[in-house]
């Protein structure tokens, strides 16, 4: 198991990349996580639906002063599986924004061991992007009312139902999570490529060098 400081210098190292690719296409960037603002760290452990929705609002935003865009950086450095773990309330939240207001998350990823380099749109996990399952840790006390809200959405349409929903009790946070395989992450393009296409860079992996 990757250790916690080795997957936040990754982390680190893709998201200042993220940002220096932006900004040699005209892009700035905005840093939006929370841990980023003044007594941020108030909300580490707050649980309800509002607490987790701040807690897991997209790393970045980059806008070129016309439009913006919302970009959440994920990295993966874990030997023992390439498969790719990501949080499940900020993936329903932004496929619910897309819905309602247009509003874009790309998911930028790279897993160094495994050599993936890859990034999809929020809106498109379940529907072009399959998963494995869904995964809800019952170590929180409030993992049934998760649970139960996970039941809504399939019950909603925002996750279809055929969606396996398993629970676990894994180690760190118990947020809920969904596993993208790793055969479904080497059919994505390389995360300069697809986010290069989105920002208007001609050729986008001259524009970072790789990792």
């Amino acid at each position: 198991m990757p250790s916690v400081g080795r997957l936040n210098r990754h982390h680190e190292d893709l998201q200042r990349r993220v940002v220096a690719f932006a900004r040699t296409a005209g892009w700035s960037s905005v840093v939006m996580t929370y841990h980023n603002a003044q007594n941020g760290d108030v909300l580490r452990f707050a649980s309800d639906s509002t607490g987790l929705y701040v807690r897991t609002i997209p790393d970045l935003v980059l806008s070129n002063g016309k439009e913006a865009l919302m970009v959440e950086v994920k990295s993966h450095t874990s030997t023992r599986y390439s498969d790719a773990t990501i949080e499940l309330v900020p993936l329903i939240t932004a496929k619910t924004l897309w819905q309602l207001m247009g509003v874009r998350t790309l998911y930028v990823y790279e897993d160094p061991n495994a050599g993936i380099s890859a990034a999809w749109w929020a809106h498109e996990v379940f529907d072009r992007l399959p998963v494995k399952a869904i995964y809800v840790g019952t170590q929180r006390p409030e993992w049934d009312r998760l649970d139960s809200q996970i039941f809504l959405w399939q019950f909603s349409g925002v996750i279809p139902r055929d969606v396996p929903v398993v629970r676990i009790q894994p180690q760190g946070s118990g947020d809920p999570f969904v596993v993208i395989p790793e055969a479904t992450l080497r059919t994505l393009l390389p995360w300069e490529e697809t986010l290069g296409r989105v920002l208007g860079v001609e050729n986008p992996h001259e524009e970072v060098a790789p990792w």
